[in-house]
């Protein structure tokens, strides 16, 4: 297993379309599997991260997203302007956590949770529909464009979070492109890298999806990026790569 120590992977500008820094704010129900992580009761407040349904009973996100056994989660769905009453956010809470085994603590490498929520969300309207996955090892070719999406801060420097979900399109980052300039080792079988020069996933991302543009299908889960150097959105982000545990996935969620 090779783990990923310091992140500070440089990559090359892409001219990909305009579109979390250097995100657009969403349309209300662009993105209905996306999902908010908070503490139970601490839920009109900090958002922990995000997530994305897969199911009516399921959320994916990242493992650090559920490293504390003692913190109870809650998950809302629907919802777009947390500011706002939009009338079609939905509230469960969290009662069964299912952490990758392979994750190590303050590590990336096998970075994935999956979380069964207390009863069905209601998948029959605009705003809450689950995404698709990919097969099991099926590739994600580079030069891709992927949407990243959050409710993270635009910039490193940034005090306050915006109150609408951010979207920005970024291409898919090859396997070698990424190691040419990295620190450390990445297990390329189990990440992926995306980014944009400009823009990229921030502080308040981690745990959200790497999906597609122009479908739903969710290749990566943002779990670590370069605001280590205090930026955000001129350097690649890393993901874990769905695909390569999609068999996991269905172990555990009979999805």
């Amino acid at each position: 297993m090779k783990y990923l120590g310091l992140f500070l992977a440089l990559c090359t500008a892409f001219d990909g379309t305009l579109a979390v820094a250097g995100g657009v704010d969403a349309q209300h129900g662009q993105y209905p599997w996306m999902v908010s992580l908070r503490e139970l009761f601490d839920v009109p407040s900090t958002i922990i991260c995000g997530g994305a349904l897969i199911s009516s009973e399921w959320v994916l996100t990242a493992g650090h997203c559920c490293k504390d056994p003692q913190r109870l989660l809650h998950v809302v769905a629907g919802d777009t302007n947390t500011a706002v009453n939009e009338g079609s956010e939905q509230h469960r809470d969290v009662v069964d956590v299912r952490v990758h085994p392979g994750w190590v603590l303050d590590f990336y490498t096998d970075d994935l949770c999956v979380l069964k929520v207390s009863s069905p969300f209601d998948l029959s309207g605009p705003y809450a529909k689950a995404a698709s996955l990919p097969a099991q090892d099926e590739v994600t070719a580079e030069g891709l464009l992927a949407t990243i999406l959050g409710w993270g801060f635009k910039q490193y420097t940034d005090v306050l979070r915006p109150n609408n979900l951010q979207a920005a399109d970024v291409p898919v980052i090859s396997d070698g492109e990424c190691d040419a300039t990295m620190d450390d080792a990445v297990d390329y079988d189990k990440n992926i890298c995306a980014g944009n020069n400009g823009k990229g996933s921030c502080l308040g991302d981690r745990g959200g999806p790497l999906t597609l543009v122009g479908g739903d299908k969710i290749v990566g889960v943002f779990v670590d990026g370069e605001y280590r150097s205090q930026t955000c959105g001129y350097r690649c982000d890393l993901y874990t790569e769905v695909a390569h545990y999609r068999d996991w996935i269905s172990q555990e969620t009979g999805i």
